[in-house]
């Protein structure tokens, strides 16, 4: 069964939850960042690679 959604009641929806939209928004935005910033850090910090020798026993 489809509901009929009218602006009103759309309207309605985001006032009834605007403030849980705009908490997970922010916290959506906020990983997005870290990730991003934590990934450009780590692309700049190119240490050495770790050479494994072979043992000639």
């Amino acid at each position: 069964m489809v509901k009929n959604l009218s602006m009103s009641s759309i309207k309605f929806w985001f006032r009834e939850r605007g403030k849980w939209i705009l908490f997970w928004l922010f916290l959506i935005v906020l990983v997005s960042m870290s990730f991003g910033l934590g990934y450009l850090a780590g692309r700049q910090d190119n240490p050495a690679p770790i050479v494994i020798e072979k043992n000639s026993q």
